[in-house]
């Protein structure tokens, strides 16, 4: 076709599409189809990816790799659209000479050329064609004859198209230019092509993204609050209930301790209710805000910022990173600070009760530590991998549609499927890893809180039975219930904390795209009457299309 469809791979892949490689006749075809410069300019030769949409290459490099695809699978008739108009006359006629009339012509090959360069027809049969009919088949000036004028029955001869010594000079130069640039040019542009990620832990910018987005720090403490004051309204129920039951009926039956009771659970019910519908309403605003946020930014984005990002790249942030933050953040959010107010009230309500069992909360509070630690790394990290594999079966899917003319043509449909399931695959890979870094983790958790209980009991008994504390029964119980449910707090406590960051990498990968740079001009205001005088004068001036290209 005119415009060649390039997929996201390398320059041999583009060229094979899974055909069964033949070293001697890739190595003709490439020749024939001027691209042996080209490959010597690219530090990886054939092997170099061009990205998506073939951002790495020029329209003439773009041109010349489909034709070489074309001519690679070596079929008996060659449909070309025009397939010169994008290299200069030099290159054009050598392509012609060595491609289509040594591959193409003089191997008994049909080929059709549809071209509007009238020096290539030559002594090649014409086909004059208007209103769906032919009208004329035969020489060029026959065509030319029942044309009625539509085109000249003159034209320029083949010789003409060789260049003269200024284009030589000038192509030699920018030849020159390309050589030297070149092996700069490709490591930065495969890193622009590159899907940007980061590693390690969240950083605080991300975090301050998102809590600007919920209405700034005061909101976020505001909220905390809540949480901290619900579950202290939770415990002091169960306090006041507790001794409330120890007395006389006479005196349960009092109206004020009947309406201190009732107070309480009135507080702990608004409380409960404030902190849940702020959590999610101020969650759903964050979403809102990022959303709105990086909409704009795509939109008033630089041309470039589409040639370096494949389109599959840009849905998945809009897709599947935009829904994790509306569906999954805000109940994530509210259940880690619940099961985390839960835990310390645990624990502060445990050394209440029993100070000696403070000597056992250090060692859990260490291997909480270590077991968070190497639990939340390695699920975070695999998240990053999974948004990367599903934005590159969101770019493989666009490949396929945007090719998909090219595609059937050239009867590569398994060898896309392959790669296709190539990429689910990796992204199945990813997910079930995901699944077993979870399992790993709640093992170890449930065995860290048996621990932990056993010795919580172990101690109270022997407190009890030698007096070395005058211990509480309702406190105590309080605190071994507590515990006792501790086991899936605990679990659910490490999951959840590990889950808010790993979706907080969504936060990261859409906070990337609202700071992109903008093409809007923020200079001075446009001027009635600008511009005053239609001319303009460049001095000195150097430009390039990004800062990765010379």
């Amino acid at each position: 076709p005119q415009e060649p469809w390039i997929m996201n791979g390398s320059i041999k892949e583009n060229i094979t599409m899974g055909l069964h490689f033949d070293a001697t006749w890739y190595r003709i075809v490439v020749s024939a189809c001027c691209l042996t410069s080209d490959f010597e300019r690219f530090r990886n030769g054939d092997e170099t990816i061009v990205g998506d949409r073939g951002a790495q290459c020029s329209g003439g490099q773009k041109a010349r790799i489909g034709l070489a695809r074309a001519f690679y699978a070596d079929p008996e008739v060659l449909l070309l659209d025009d397939v010169l108009s994008a290299v200069d006359s030099k290159v054009g006629l050598q392509i012609y000479r060595s491609a289509i009339e040594q591959l193409g012509v003089k191997r008994g090959k049909c080929v059709v050329l549809a071209t509007h360069q009238h020096q290539y027809i030559g002594e090649s049969k014409c086909i004059l064609m208007k209103n769906g009919r032919v009208r004329v088949t035969g020489s060029y000036l026959d065509c030319a004859a029942e044309s009625d004028g539509s085109f000249s029955s003159v034209f320029d001869s083949i010789d003409a198209t060789n260049p003269t010594d200024g284009e030589m000079s000038v192509r030699t130069e920018m030849n020159r230019v390309v050589a030297t640039t070149s092996a700069y040019k490709e490591e930065d542009i495969k890193e622009d092509l590159d899907e940007s990620s980061d590693s390690g832990g969240i950083s605080l910018n991300t975090v301050i993204e998102y809590v600007n987005a919920m209405g700034g720090w005061y909101v976020g403490l505001f909220l905390i609050s809540l949480f901290i004051l619900a579950q202290a309204a939770v415990f002091t129920e169960i306090i006041v209930i507790g001794r409330w039951a120890r007395h006389h009926v006479k005196y349960e039956l009092e109206p004020a301790n009947v309406a201190v009771l009732f107070g309480i659970l009135a507080v702990l019910i608004i409380v409960s209710s404030a902190r849940s519908f702020l959590s999610f309403s101020l969650a759903l605003k964050s979403s809102q805000q990022l959303h709105s946020k990086m909409i704009m930014a795509v939109l008033r984005s630089r041309v470039s910022f589409f040639d370096t990002n494949p389109i599959g790249r840009i849905l998945n942030r809009f897709s599947s990173d935009i829904g994790i933050i509306d569906d999954y953040m805000a109940a994530t959010m509210h259940d880690l600070w619940r099961c985390l107010c839960v835990l310390m009230a645990a624990v502060i309500s445990t050394s209440y009760t029993l100070p000696i069992i403070t000597v056992a909360v250090i060692p859990l509070v260490i291997s909480f530590t270590m077991l968070r630690r190497a639990f939340v790394s390695s699920s975070r990290e695999l998240k990053r991998l999974e948004g990367k594999n599903r934005s590159r079966i969101f770019s493989t899917l666009g490949d396929l549609l945007n090719g998909i003319e090219t595609i059937r043509t050239n009867n590569v449909m398994e060898f896309l499927n392959i790669k296709m399931e190539e990429n689910l695959d990796a992204h199945t890979r990813v997910s079930f890893a995901y699944l077993a870094c979870h399992g790993w983790m709640t093992l170890r958790a449930t065995f860290i809180v048996f621990v932990f209980l056993v010795a919580t009991s172990f101690f109270a008994v022997l407190s009890s039975n030698q007096g070395w504390f005058d211990v509480d029964p309702i406190i105590l119980g309080l605190s071994l219930m507590t515990l006792m449910e501790l086991s899936t707090v605990f679990t659910f406590l490490m999951k959840q904390s590990a889950e808010f960051e790993t979706q907080m990498v969504s936060v990261e990968r859409v906070a990337t795209f609202c700071n992109l740079p903008s093409e809007t001009y923020e200079g001075e205001e446009y001027r009635p009457g600008w511009p005053e005088h239609g001319h303009m004068k460049f001095t000195d001036l150097t430009v390039r299309y990004r800062p990765s290209l010379p």
